[in-house]
């Protein structure tokens, strides 16, 4: 199944599900007014993640967080198998308890989750925290699941068959705040009495500053960069001392053509680039880029822009970024990876916030993005993206020669219209 046949899924089937489960809850509740104990101690947690894989980078501030409120609770994960290679940089979450649902097909998918439900059901969780703020699925799983406490986004609705009559205790969605901190919350959440947040959200977000949540490299041994570096080898014998690497991830995963940077312009970018003959570029992303990052590299007929997109797996990106000197994209999935290491990075944001999804890594400098509309959860009128389109090629190779020579500086888009 690919990820777009787990979204019609979730508009569709997951969603009447849910609003099916949400009325009898509401039922029942009217019968027998059960409240959850608000003295259970947290010994079995359970997050639930299924879509947006460039979330996990997001989600490290709220493992953080329970691992310090209750150091000796057992953490879980529930995914999508789709996220395999996002999940691997989860440290704090032992590989054991990283649990997938098998999407290989519609009847495999059904299988797993009731086999999910039916394991999990049987683990009895203190608390359950769904990570999606819009997935219908995400909500019907955690609930079948069952736990002693839940916690969850909700929108303001106050109708009788909404997701937050399956929580316990509420985040209401604040389009306005970083993910990274929303999920920061939620533990403070679970600790508030049940009877004060009956009729009210706990939506009082942390005040701690977004470097807060800023995680150091990740560790790697000599022979894991080796291993990397003989692909490298392999691919351009040439380098020598004044190499330097340059890593570009020109396909955006998201399909949404207004927050794409023109192909144009990285074809332009390169060419600017490989004048310069002690640089080589290093074209990066999925693997099923692969058929076209090669047409894309074979364009320049230049041995020093090299495809890799088949050759180093998302999950081992963040080893080569150890070995290049800057990255730059505007892709955000693999820009999380590029957070795991110390390289200089150009993250092209655009129409989005990057105070709210931005990359909270110290080496990240985003540009202003001022076309998106916050309150209208991440929609906009703008059909001209020129907020990506006006930011020339020039100016990021002047940024990018800047970085490549120590220097940091932000990259501002030169944007002649607006539209809001």
């Amino acid at each position: 199944m690919r990820k777009e046949d787990l979204i019609r899924l979730d508009n569709y089937f997951w969603s009447f599900i849910r609003v099916t489960l949400s009325i009898s809850r509401k039922i029942a509740f009217w019968f027998t007014k059960c409240e959850p104990h608000n003295d259970t101690e947290i010994k079995k947690i359970l997050l639930i993640k299924l879509f947006s894989e460039s979330g996990y980078a997001h989600i490290y501030p709220i493992i953080k967080k329970l691992k310090a409120e209750w150091p000796f609770a057992d953490v879980h994960l529930l995914t999508y198998d789709l996220n395999t290679n996002n999940t691997e940089f989860i440290e704090k979450i032992d590989p054991e308890r990283i649990h997938k649902i098998d999407t290989g097909s519609y009847i495999t998918y059904f299988k797993d989750v009731f086999k999910k439900v039916t394991e999990f059901a049987k683990e009895e969780f203190d608390v359950y925290f769904d990570l999606e703020s819009k997935s219908d699925a995400s909500a019907v799983i955690a609930d079948l699941i069952g736990a002693k406490k839940s916690c969850g986004f909700v929108f303001n609705d106050d109708s009788f068959y909404s997701r937050k009559v399956l929580l316990t205790h509420k985040i209401l969605y604040n389009c306005t705040i970083h993910r990274g901190l929303a999920y920061f919350s939620m533990p403070e959440a679970v600790k508030c009495d049940y009877a004060t947040l009956k009729n009210e959200y706990a939506n009082k977000f942390p005040t701690e500053d977004i470097k807060q949540l800023h995680r150091g490299p990740r560790e790697f041994t000599q022979e894991e960069q080796e291993e990397i570096y003989e692909i490298l080898n392999f691919e351009y014998p040439y380098i020598h001392e004044k190499t330097q690497f340059v890593a570009i991830a020109p396909f955006d995963n998201d399909n949404n053509i207004m927050k794409q940077w023109p192909i144009e312009h990285y074809t332009e970018l390169i060419q600017k680039f490989v004048i310069n003959k002690n640089i080589v570029v290093l074209i990066i992303g999925r693997e099923n880029d692969k058929d076209t990052a090669q047409t894309f590299t074979d364009s320049f007929e230049c041995q020093r822009v090299i495809n890799l997109t088949d050759k180093i797996a998302l999950d081992k990106l963040y080893l080569l970024f150890s070995l290049c000197d800057l990255f730059i994209s505007n892709n955000g999935e693999i820009a999380t990876f590029a957070c795991q290491s110390k390289i200089k990075n150009i993250i092209l944001c655009g129409p989005d916030r990057p105070n709210v999804c931005g990359l909270y890594a110290l080496s990240a400098e985003t540009c202003c993005s001022p076309c998106l509309n916050p309150k209208a959860f991440n929609k906009t009128k703008c059909r001209e993206n020129d907020c990506m389109t006006g930011l020339d090629p020039e100016t990021v190779f002047e940024a990018a020669d800047f970085l490549l020579k120590q220097i940091m500086i932000n990259v501002p888009a030169e944007t002649d219209k607006v539209l809001a």
